[in-house]
């Protein structure tokens, strides 16, 4: 398997790994909405569930967005330099291939 394949699967694991984290999120906004509405509604509260389960859906959304950009973002000095250092190793392991390829086809 070659390293761009191994990233792609690493890629498409991390997507669904958040998803997992998104969909778990909202399961359990939604019981603790849902319980909360129950109790109101026993001691004579009449109270509707779906907006307050809308409006933390869409709150839930919003941050999964917000983190997902954050993580992929070269956000602060540090990481916008860790991000040079790491383009640099990148490159060096690519030339490294290379001239082991160029070496062995010759």
């Amino acid at each position: 398997m070659s390293d761009n394949e191994i990233r792609e699967v690493q890629a498409e694991i991390d997507i669904t790994t958040a998803d997992i984290d998104f969909e778990k999120a909202k399961a359990i906004a939604t019981l603790i909405i849902v319980c909360a509405v129950n109790v109101f509604n026993v001691l004579g509260y009449a109270v509707d569930a779906e907006p307050w389960v809308n409006a933390v859906t869409s709150v839930l959304a919003v941050i999964s967005i917000a983190y997902a950009w954050w993580k992929n973002q070269n956000v602060t000095p540090e990481a916008a330099q860790a991000q040079v250092l790491l383009d640099a190793l990148k490159l060096a392991k690519h030339a490294k291939a290379n001239d082991e390829d160029s070496e062995l086809a010759a």
